[in-house]
């Protein structure tokens, strides 16, 4: 079984680190399997703002958008129907890896650099189905970590769950 963190604060009141935690947990016969953070799956993510788009040369689905990181600029190509400019997306830089283990590379689309990947709710599992890439809220400033931007950074709990134990089997 897996839980976060966060969700555990919500239904218990403890001030208890990460380590200390799981640490009590095992002490009551809860085993511990694996700790991972969040901050890993968004490595290398980042907030940034549309400033220009522009036709693809070689392509009339594709769009060159270029992007404020907030602390460079950048081009990437992108075939979504829902780029526009002054938008704050998520950027994926190259050699960041999607929850679906494909890993993002600077490449050449149709002789046109693309310098990262614009990415959909759907490329970071975080939805089903996605039509798009995701918008995010103006409010936010080029360059935050998209874990930050998303509230999402947390560390996630899972539990080795022994046949006897069958009342841990939900929160």
């Amino acid at each position: 079984m897996k839980v976060t963190v966060k969700l555990l604060k919500q239904l218990v009141d403890f001030s208890f680190s990460t380590s200390e935690l799981c640490e009590k947990l095992t002490m009551l016969g809860l085993e511990v399997e694996t700790v991972r953070t969040t901050a890993d799956m968004f490595k290398d993510m980042v907030t940034a703002k549309i400033t220009a788009i522009k036709p693809h040369p070689g392509s009339e689905q594709l769009k060159l958008c270029r992007l404020d990181t907030g602390t460079k600029t950048c081009s990437v190509v992108c075939g979504a129907p829902n780029v526009e400019t002054d938008a704050i997306v998520a950027l994926a830089h190259p050699g960041s890896a999607l929850p679906g283990g494909e890993k993002v590379e600077k490449a050449t689309i149709r002789e046109i650099d693309s310098e990262g990947m614009l990415v959909s709710e759907k490329d970071l599992g975080l939805a089903l189905e996605s039509s798009g890439i995701m918008i995010l809220d103006r409010s936010l400033k080029p360059g935050i970590p998209l874990g930050k931007a998303l509230d999402l950074e947390d560390d996630i709990i899972e539990f080795e769950i022994t046949p006897n134990r069958s009342d841990c089997l939900s929160l």
